[in-house]
C-alpha cells in the first residue's frame, strides 16, 4: 500500500484491492482510499465507515486503465489528474488537521548507537527480498533475489531513505472463499526496527486503535525521528527468518 501526500506524478502503477488491514492505515492516516474492487469485508467496511474512496471497479474510465504491457489482474494504473477531478466531483475532503503518523525531521539524523545495517533480508513466502544500503546516496535499493527492483514506466531503481519493521501476527478470515483472505494483529505494542543510513535500532510500534495513528517509539519510550524521505513499512509476522546484516 502506497502512501503519497500531495502525489506529483502522472500514473500510480499498479493499484490492487481492498483488504481489511490497508482499511486500517487509510484510517490512521485521514487519507482518501484508492483501490481496485476488494475482498467482500472490506469493501462492506469501506461503506459502514464511510471512508472517502475511489474504486476502480466504479469509476469512469479516465481513472483508471489497463495496460496490456502487464499481466492481468496485475495491470490496473491509476492515472492521478483524473483522480483529483473525480474526488472534485465526490466533494471529498482534500485537507487534514491531524499530524503525520511518522514524525519527519528535516536535519538528518544518524542513529549513534545500534547495528550495522547494510543489508536486510525480508524472506517472502515466494521471493526473497533485500534491501542493500547504498553509502554513497545514503538510501537502500531493494532487489527481489540478485535482482534490484525498478519502477516499470520509468526504469529507475526503486529505494528507500528509511525502512521500519513492525513485526505482528496474521490470521485467516472468516471470509467463506478460500482465498485464505488474512487480518494483522495491529493493535498494541509491537517490536520492530527502525533503520536509515546503514544502521538499525530496535523500537516499539505502538497503535491503540484501529484508526488511531501508530507511534514509534525506542526504547527509551521517545518517538523516533525519522529522516525526511520515503519510508518502506513492512509488517512481518514473528516466524519470518528476518536478518539485518
Amino acid at each position: 500500500m502506497a502512501l503519497y501526500k500531495d502525489p506529483q506524478v502522472e500514473n500510480i502503477v499498479q493499484s490492487i484491492s481492498a483488504r481489511q488491514y490497508f482499511i486500517d492505515y487509510a484510517l490512521e492516516n485521514d487519507s482518501i482510499f484508492v483501490h481496485y474492487g476488494g475482498s467482500d469485508k472490506a469493501l462492506a467496511e469501506v461503506k459502514s465507515l464511510k471512508i472517502d474512496n475511489v474504486n476502480g471497479m466504479d469509476s469512469p474510465g479516465k481513472v483508471y486503465w489497463r495496460t496490456n504491457k502487464k499481466t492481468a489482474p496485475h495491470n490496473a494504473i491509476v492515472n492521478v489528474e483524473e483522480t483529483w477531478k473525480y474526488i472534485d466531483t465526490r466533494n471529498y475532503r482534500t485537507t487534514t488537521n491531524e499530524r503525520n503518523v511518522l514524525n519527519y525531521v528535516v536535519e538528518e539524523r544518524n542513529i549513534e548507537n545500534g547495528i550495522l545495517a547494510n543489508k536486510v533480508n525480508i524472506p517472502y513466502s515466494t521471493s526473497k527480498v533485500n534491501f542493500r544500503y547504498n553509502a554513497e546516496n545514503k538510501i537502500y535499493e531493494r532487489y527481489v533475489g540478485n535482482t534490484l527492483q525498478k519502477y516499470w514506466i520509468t526504469a529507475e531503481a526503486l529505494v528507500t531513505k528509511n525502512i521500519i519493521i513492525t513485526i505482528a501476527n496474521n490470521y485467516s478470515t472468516s471470509e467463506e472463499d478460500n482465498y485464505g483472505r488474512q487480518q494483522i494483529e495491529n493493535i498494541g505494542s509491537k517490536d520492530g526496527y527502525y533503520i536509515t543510513n546503514g544502521k538499525a535500532i530496535k523500537i516499539k510500534c505502538e497503535k491503540k486503535t484501529r484508526e488511531g495513528r501508530t507511534v514509534y517509539k525506542d526504547l527509551d519510550v521517545n518517538e523516533i525521528e525519522v529522516n525526511d524521505g520515503n519510508t518502506y513499512i513492512q509488517i512481518v509476522p514473528p516466524s519470518m527468518n528476518l536478518s539485518i546484516e
